[in-house]
Formats: structure tokens, C-alpha cells, sequence
């Protein structure tokens, strides 16, 4: 046995290193498969494990990792889900702890299995930008203080959710459907909604409108003594 391997400080680096090895905490990683339904998804780390002593390293893939967790936004009554396809640049993390029995609900429980940051308790943080991707189809340089979903092969076809809580919906960069900001904003062809206003005083003006009798030749009532509410140029659904 050599000096240095009979170095007590040497062996403990090592016994540290060889563990640490077994403890994971973020990786980058691609998609291989998704379950739109139960949000499951199969994943391969980018990133090569390189195993052995300085100067006699190996380096190998991590295995595939399958059934992974993939977060999203949702509640009891509320959910969204990006359409992830095969080789979807992602990051994963890792549980502290084994999640077999975890997952099931929200109740707490202390897990059968002793393992921690495992690659089998893996979780999938939504997509990542990679550098050759950012070059070639980046982000929107605008709307930067809004909440935007758009389609990544054409950015002008999105929904914009403005500050003050109104919403833009447009397709291709055409015109635009402005709901609940009246007609700010607002070019040639597009259309405004006006939710303030949405079909309540129509359902109102038409609950309790009165026609001015009977139009000649019977059978016909004549127009109604009030019009109808006006709709200041707006285009008001459910009126």
C-alpha cells in the first residue's frame, strides 16, 4: 500500500467523495418521454458522471430516469400543462427523501425506503434555455411587466396578460382581441371586450323592456320604447 493511500486524510476525502457521489441535487437534462395525463415524464441527464481517482477516471452516463415528477401550476380546480416533446432541453432536481408512498397525497408520512437525493426521486422543473437555443429562438424583447404564453416557432401568436389585469389575445402578429382594457391600445381591425359590461345591462334591458303595442296587422309587437344599452364601439359578448 502506498504513503498515500495510508494517509488517514486521503482515505476520508475519499469516503466523502464516494458518498457525495450518491447524493444529487440539480442536473441538466433532455425529455425522452411525457404523459400528458398523469404528468409523468422519462428523462436523461446532458451531464456525465465521472467515476475513479484522479489520473484513472471513468466517465458514464447517468442511467435513464423514468416516472419522473414533473411540476406545474395547478390546484384542486385550476391546472396548466406545456406540451413537452422529445428532447426538450429541462432541469431536474431530487427529493430529499424517497418519494414512493409520498406522492400518493398530500398526507405526511415517513417513507419505507431510507435513500436521499436519489436519481430514482427525480423531479422535473419545467423547460431551460440552452445557449444555442437562446441564439436562435429567443424570448420576446417585449412585454417585458407582462405574464406572456406564446408559441416559440411564432411569437406574435400569444396571450398577454397586461398589469392592470386585462387580457390580450392575438394570432400571427394580427389583429388583436383586447378583453377588459377597453379600447386602449387598440389598432384598425382589432376587437375590444368590455367584461365591466359584459351582457349584464342587456340581460337587464331585456328582462324588463316594453314594446310600443301592436304593429299593423296583428300578431307583430312594435319596437321597444327604450334601445338597448350602448356599446360605445365595443364588441360585448353574451349581450
Amino acid at each position: 500500500m502506498s504513503t498515500q493511500e495510508e494517509n488517514p486524510a486521503v482515505l476520508l476525502r475519499q469516503l466523502i467523495e464516494a458518498r457525495l457521489e450518491q447524493v444529487h441535487t440539480w442536473l441538466p437534462a433532455k425529455l425522452i418521454d411525457f404523459d400528458p395525463t398523469t404528468l409523468r415524464a422519462t428523462v436523461q441527464a446532458t451531464l456525465l458522471k465521472v467515476m475513479g481517482p484522479p489520473g484513472n477516471q471513468t466517465k458514464l452516463e447517468y442511467p435513464t430516469i423514468f416516472e419522473a415528477d414533473v411540476l406545474t401550476i395547478k390546484t384542486n380546480t385550476f391546472g396548466m400543462r406545456a406540451p413537452y416533446e422529445e428532447d426538450d432541453p429541462i432541469a431536474i432536481g431530487f427529493y430529499e427523501r424517497s418519494t414512493e408512498e409520498i406522492l400518493r397525497d398530500v398526507q405526511q408520512r415517513d417513507p419505507t425506503f431510507s435513500r436521499k437525493h436519489h436519481l430514482t426521486d427525480a423531479l422535473v422543473v419545467r423547460g431551460r434555455m440552452t445557449d444555442k437555443e437562446g441564439t436562435a429562438k429567443p424570448f420576446p424583447d417585449c412585454w417585458l411587466d407582462e405574464w406572456i404564453f406564446f408559441h416559440r416557432d411564432k411569437p406574435g401568436t400569444c396571450i398577454r396578460i397586461l398589469p392592470d389585469g386585462a387580457v390580450v389575445v392575438q394570432v400571427d402578429d394580427s389583429a388583436k382581441c383586447y378583453i377588459g382594457s377597453g379600447t386602449e391600445g387598440c389598432e384598425p381591425g382589432d376587437v375590444a371586450v368590455d367584461y365591466a359590461i359584459l351582457g349584464t345591462r342587456h340581460r337587464a334591458w331585456a328582462a324588463d323592456h316594453v314594446h310600443s303595442g301592436v304593429m299593423p296587422g296583428g300578431g307583430v309587437t312594435g319596437p321597444p320604447t327604450e334601445p338597448p344599452p350602448a356599446t360605445s364601439g365595443h364588441v360585448l359578448i353574451g349581450e
